[in-house]
């Protein structure tokens, strides 16, 4: 009935979205890059982060965030930007990669982060989220090279969820957003 119609079409959504994060991880992979074995192994773990085959996260009082992709001190050049839908990962740590402002795109397919660490990379800038960083309340940016402009600001100060901001060891950070509006705010770590 229209109930198997309604299952059948999103399996075969579900079948294509994972055609293309596979076609898009195996194209990345394929770069000549030097890091052709890190690249699979965080290739292998988005997919099954994807799959939904990783840890879950859990605020403090025992409340469920979502899946945890933890891809941290894998050296692979760049993240590939991907389509796939993963707002089910609420936790997504990707400390001391080495990464720059290009791989921000990847960060456009979580939708859902509750918890973002990307301390200890190479960022100028502070990182765009598709939902605005809505739900983000904890984000771990230190240790890069990162300097507010306006726009960004202006996001950050839009983050009203935040409970955690660490900013430390962003030397050029030009700090100078307004924290009104950020009352869930307990700790903030500036340079």
């Amino acid at each position: 009935g229209a109930a198997d119609a309604v299952l059948l079409a999103r399996l075969a959504h579900l079948e294509t979205e994972f055609f293309d994060l596979n076609k898009a991880l195996v194209n990345w992979q394929g770069e000549e890059s030097g890091y052709a074995s890190a690249r699979r192994r965080v290739s292998a773990a988005i997919k099954h982060a994807w799959q939904r085959g990783s840890t879950q996260a859990f605020a403090g009082d025992g409340t469920p965030i979502g899946h945890v992709l933890d891809l941290s001190e894998e050296v692979i050049g760049e993240l590939p930007a991907i389509s796939a839908n993963m707002d089910h990962v609420g936790h997504l740590k990707l400390r001391g990669m080495g990464l720059s402002d290009d791989s921000l795109a990847f960060l456009q397919a979580f939708g859902g982060l509750r918890w973002l660490n990307m301390s200890e990379n190479n960022l100028t800038q502070l990182p765009a989220f598709r939902d605005g960083g809505a739900g983000l309340t904890k984000l771990y940016l230190q240790g890069n090279d990162i300097q507010l402009s306006e726009p960004s600001r202006l996001r950050l100060e839009s983050m009203q969820q935040l409970k955690i901001l660490n900013l430390g060891h962003n030397r050029r950070l030009g700090w100078s957003a307004a924290l009104s509006d950020m009352r869930q705010l307990n700790q903030l770590y500036l340079p």
